[in-house]
């Protein structure tokens, strides 16, 4: 009886060491995970900046070609 008591004590200690580690991975993908999400917010906000600024480029270029457009229309 005594046998199987700390038999299954043991298994309980066991179980709750395997929880313990399984919860213990866990966190630390979360926390992975956490700062990957945050690097690519990051990212994201540079791509957006960066898509804005080609937006007001490609906006001066277009008004520029039409300029040129014009004066040479007005110069045949």
């Amino acid at each position: 009886m005594a046998k199987k008591d700390k038999k299954e004590k043991k298994e309980k200690k066991s179980k709750k060491k395997g929880k313990a580690a399984i919860e213990s991975k866990q966190l630390k993908m979360m926390s992975k995970l956490k700062k990957a999400i945050k690097k690519a917010k990051k990212a994201a906000a540079a791509a957006q900046e960066a898509a804005e600024e080609v937006s007001k480029v490609l906006s001066k270029a277009h008004a520029a070609a039409k300029d040129v457009a014009v004066s040479a229309e007005k110069s045949e």
